[in-house]
């Protein structure tokens, strides 16, 4: 039996020995597709197929390095081996031999994201447009849109329902214009100007051809227009190109990506082979037909059939807690209990749907003891637009603290820079004087003191929370987040997570007691002496980060938190078709990185973003049959039931309603769950509450104050 064979079940030794054309291997999660590609590889090798023959194409630098390594490993003489990397990569090296042929000089340059956006800033500025009104990071975002989805800038911004159209396509022009002189190219620009190089130099493409035998690309789902059409191109005419992904884990619209090249590869690559991988080595079967009933609710899918190898296990808990800090606290102290059961750190991951849900997770893990590192993101208290609400309370408390100001100023600029710091700097050292003395006499700055003085007049009477409210919504700092959360384009995640988190900081702030300036200077201590490295030992401790990040990774023990409407599903997604679906993948890419135990969880009220609310449960939670899960009240007894009113749909659950007259049955329409019809009223005021039964979703208790709802009838 030939080595490289050696432990393949007969899904994945069809996909290694599939000999020619076109071949689509849909791999399930957990299917063992790294080993499989990387066997295929072996076996082209061993085949007599020159390396220089093979090019294999993966989404990450961290993925080709694995799969690089997987390769070597084979072949411990030191063999060449094939070329292994990312989709850019190969572009670059594409338009290093042949970009002079569409006017590229041969030393051209690279720009990363932030000389983008310089370079954006610069054209904004000789189209003398205002930067607060067209942020430069908006025309940055439609350039990649068009480069991406092969249209015009105009056309871009058409598309993402601007109306100035023509100022985009100056933008863009200009933009071009600069890369163009400088001789530089943008990241997009390695996948669209090599798909253009194909067909205005057909010869180029013919010599690509003739070496380029064998394609393999990894993550399939994930290809954007531009990656689909070069891998067309290079696929055409070779000898074997296998595609490898998985549309259920298609989880990177926001960019782009898109599973539609999976879903019509038979179509686009006419005479292609399809083969499932389908049996799961990672996940117990409790886990995996949990995670399977969600997924098969999706309609852009494959339909197929998944086997766990490894049986048995215990079903996910689904655990419901008071609010937000309730459930922080149980899942620290689950993940401890996990540890005293000699399950390594390492081995246990909490995921969660937005970075601001981190803190409360992070606190309670740091009043345990319990050493954690977040993957792909910064500790909560690290992240800028946090750094920046901690900076505006120093300084207003501090006026002669220069570092604080110096990122007062920059968020948002305020048109003091260095050159005038540098001068108030000088003449408080020669005069004697403060800093703040010298300060305000800067004119840019005599707006920050009059609003310090009224902040500070009114300071006696607030807690922490409404000063630091106050501060931020009267210096314009809120306001400057809005609009840039507004921005369309790259980067919009982050810049609507810098909202989340400052609102995240406002209701930490809120939740601690006291009045006054003491109460403000023990907050500002508390935060500044909390740890601010990522929480101990990366090789042993637990794993926190977001469900995006947690792709392509797996654990022993998996902890989903925040599962609730307009978390996962995200509100901007829920409303969308195609969003919907991919939030619900999402879902099941969390859930399928647990090998031996996951845990899900909601809370009933959460402070989020700076406000309590009331909470609904996931719809996906409701997708799971009841015999698949264990629904338990966190704090109760070991295996009781949870019985509470928030969630319908589970046998274990039941809504009662308070005694009280009949009323007549009316319609009404719920932002997320539609029309539904009234069956009681319970409470009243601020607490009345009503009772209605929602198709598809069963009976819902909703708080009326909480929920902007229209009645029909």
């Amino acid at each position: 039996m030939e080595t490289y064979l050696d432990g393949l079940d007969a899904d994945q030794r069809r996909a290694v020995q599939h000999k020619s054309g076109p071949l689509l291997v849909v791999a399930g999660a957990g299917s063992g597709k790294t080993r499989a590609i990387v066997a295929r590889i072996v076996r082209l090798v061993l085949d007599g197929v020159p390396s220089r023959r093979i090019v294999g194409i993966t989404f990450t630098n961290r993925a080709a390095e694995e799969m690089r390594d997987r390769v070597a490993r084979q072949f411990p003489d030191g063999a060449d081996l094939p070329w292994l990397g990312t989709f850019h990569a190969f572009g670059a090296i594409l338009l290093r031999r042949f970009g002079s042929r569409i006017g590229l000089p041969p030393g051209f340059v690279i720009y990363d994201a932030r000389d983008q956006h310089e370079v954006v800033r610069q054209a904004v500025r000789d189209n003398n447009l205002d930067e607060k009104k067209f942020p430069p990071a908006m025309f940055a975002g439609l350039v990649e849109r068009a480069k991406r989805d092969g249209v015009t800038v105009a056309a871009a911004a058409a598309a993402s329902g601007y109306y100035f159209a023509d100022k985009a396509a100056a933008v863009g022009a200009a933009y071009d214009a600069a890369l163009a002189a400088a001789g530089a190219v943008d990241f997009a620009d390695l996948i669209r100007l090599p798909v253009r190089l194909f067909s205005e130099v057909p010869e180029a493409l013919s010599a690509v051809r003739a070496e380029v035998r064998h394609l393999l690309v990894d993550e399939f789902q994930d290809v954007d227009r531009g990656q689909a059409e070069l891998s067309r191109l290079l696929a055409e005419g070779a000898d074997s190109f296998c595609a490898v992904g998985d549309e259920d884990q298609s989880i990177y619209g926001w960019r782009g990506g898109s599973a539609g090249p999976m879903l019509s590869f038979e179509r686009d690559h006419p005479g292609a082979t399809v083969f499932h991988l389908g049996t799961n080595y990672r996940s117990k079967s409790a886990i995996l037909l949990a995670a399977g009933e969600v997924i098969g609710k999706n309609r852009l899918r494959r339909e197929k059939r998944i086997v766990p190898a490894r049986q048995g296990g215990e079903p996910p808990a689904v655990l419901v807690h008071a609010d937000g800090e309730a459930e922080a606290d149980a899942v620290a102290a689950a993940v401890a209990a996990e540890i005293r059961r000699a399950v390594s750190p390492s081995e246990i991951a909490v995921f969660y749907r937005v970075n601001a849900q981190s803190r409360a997770i992070e606190d309670a893990l740091r009043r345990l003891d319990v050493p954690y590192v977040l993957r792909g993101a910064l500790s909560f208290y690290d992240r800028a637009s946090v750094r920046d609400g901690m900076a505006y309370l120093k300084w207003f408390l501090n006026p002669d603290d220069p570092v604080s100001l110096k990122r007062l100023l920059r968020a948002p600029r305020r048109g003091v820079g260095e050159v005038a710091l540098s001068r108030a700097r000088e003449t408080a050292n020669l005069s004697g004087v403060p800093l703040s003395g010298a300060l305000a006499k800067i004119p840019g700055m005599s707006p920050l003191f009059s609003l310090r003085g009224r902040w500070l007049s009114t300071l006696p009477t607030a807690g922490p929370g409404e000063a630091l409210r106050a501060l931020l919504e009267g210096s314009g700092y809120i306001a400057w987040l809005e609009e840039r959360s507004r921005e369309k384009g790259e980067g919009q995640e982050i810049r609507r997570d810098d909202l989340e988190n400052v609102r995240e900081l406002i209701g930490l702030a809120g939740a601690f007691k006291g009045k006054g300036e003491e109460a403000v200077r023990d907050f500002l201590e508390k935060v500044s002496l909390s740890p601010k490295d990522e929480g101990g030992d990366a090789d042993n401790a637990v794993r926190l980060m977001t469900l995006h990040t947690a792709k392509g990774l797996e654990f022993d023990v998996v902890f989903l938190v925040g599962l609730e409407e307009g978390l996962l599903p995200h509100s901007r997604s829920a409303d969308s078709g195609s969003g919907l679906e991919e939030e619900r993948r999402l879902f099941y890419v969390g859930l399928t990185r647990a090998r031996e135990k996951a845990c899900l969880s909601f809370a009933r009220r959460r402070m989020l973003f700076g406000s309590h609310r009331d909470a609904i449960p996931s719809r996906f939670l409701h997708e799971i049959p009841p015999a698949l899960v264990r629904w338990e009240e966190a704090g109760s007894p070991q295996g009781k039931p949870f019985r509470g009113a928030t969630f319908a749909g589970s046998p274990s659950c039941r809504v009662t309603a308070a005694p009280g007259p009949p009323r007549k049955s009316r319609r009404v329409r719920h932002p997320l769950f539609g029309e539904g019809k009234v069956e009681t009223e319970e409470g009243e005021g601020a607490e009345r509450k009503i009772i209605a039964r929602f198709p598809g979703y069963g009976l819902k208790k909703i708080l009326v104050r909480a929920v902007r709802m229209e009645l029909l009838d």
